[in-house]
């Protein structure tokens, strides 16, 4: 696992104390954070392929809403993007639900996934350089449900390279141990500083190569 860092690594709580301070103290829109850290994303990714198809699997939360971000620019640079929304569009709320609207309104493709199917599309999958998987963040507590489960297991059985945003889906942010299946990702790209689990070695099977990228917290709140 390659780490960067030079700040202390976040717990679950600390990392989501930042966000509202963010929000709430300094008067950062969250549609901006969540558009630098969608935009970091897409400029890794940009690095290193040329045309190779992007499969971007979504949650109905912010770490779906950065996933959504990363796929509109990718998009914007002539990369061929997918999104698999693993939630109801109804559900959407805040800044997810805007860049969703903007998604599809670009002409995104954008692939509902109900919590009645079992698994992403084989097509899209295998035919992916690389898939996001945005589904679950550092919130989750809890054993990963059976629906999310399943869309898990079919990421990690493609065989393709994955990106994590921030966490890998199913990992717990605080222990770096898997809550019942975790995704197991090339490479994380978590916002702003490491996650406490992550300093467990047995997490880097899940996390891969572990990059911070700068969502645009100001500095004094990272310590």
């Amino acid at each position: 696992m390659k780490v960067e860092h030079d700040i202390p690594s976040l717990t679950r709580e600390q990392a989501r104390s930042i966000d509202r301070q963010a929000i709430n103290d300094f008067g950062i829109p969250d549609i901006l954070l969540m558009e630098n850290a969608g935009r970091s994303i897409s400029d890794f990714l940009l690095a290193k392929i040329v045309s190779v198809p992007v499969f971007v699997v979504c949650g109905k939360g912010n770490n779906g809403g950065d996933g959504i971000v990363a796929a509109r620019h990718l998009a914007n640079h002539g990369i061929s993007v997918s999104i698999a929304l693993c939630a109801d569009p109804n559900t959407l709320q805040g800044s997810t639900l805007t860049n969703y609207s903007i998604a599809k309104k670009s002409g995104i493709e954008i692939i509902p996934i109900s919590d009645k199917q079992t698994e992403l599309p084989e097509g899209k999958l295998s035919s992916a350089g690389w898939i996001i998987d945005a589904l679950l963040g550092t919130g989750l507590q809890g054993r990963v449900g059976e629906h999310y489960e399943k869309i898990i297991k079919s990421m990690n059985y493609s065989a393709r390279k994955i990106l994590a945003v921030d966490i890998p889906s199913g990992l717990d942010c605080d222990s770096g141990v898997p809550l019942g299946i975790s995704v197991k990702a090339e490479v994380t790209l978590t916002v702003a500083a490491m996650k406490k689990g992550f300093l467990n070695p047995d997490s880097g099977q899940y996390t891969g190569e572990v990059h911070i990228i700068d969502a645009g917290f100001p500095r004094c709140l990272l310590g």
